[in-house]
């Protein structure tokens, strides 16, 4: 019987990491579908903060997500605390709004690639 206990444990532990696994898929908004770019790094090329849109184009790094002009929708991301700057060199993290943002800057980007469409040229 004493051979049984650490197998019987070993099985509990395997099925209770099994159960936390499982995925909750909210029905609403079927992300699982959904294509998510993460990282990209791109150049600020126009903001408007009328319609909470920025355009972006791709760093000289080689990625060609965002082409010569793409724009991302904003319109949640401050009220949901999406948009953040980092700080490097302290480790610091804080909440920044959309007018905080300037033409030229490098950001970072998460996406989903419904999000991405094609800008305007000029």
């Amino acid at each position: 019987m004493k051979k049984f206990t650490p197998l019987v444990l070993v099985l509990f532990c395997v099925l209770g990491l099994m159960a936390c696994n499982q995925n909750v898929v909210d029905n609403n908004d079927n992300d699982e579908n959904r294509v998510m770019y993460m990282g990209l790094k791109a150049e600020i090329v126009g903001i408007d903060e009328e319609n909470a849109v920025i355009y972006v184009k791709d760093c000289d790094d080689g990625d060609n997500y965002f082409e010569e002009k793409s724009a991302i929708d904003c319109k949640n991301l401050s009220e949901d605390k999406k948009l953040i700057y980092v700080d490097y060199d302290t480790e610091e993290l804080f909440y920044i709004e959309l007018s905080d943002l300037l033409v030229g800057d490098t950001i970072i980007v998460d996406v989903y690639a419904d999000q991405l469409t094609p800008g305007e040229n000029g």
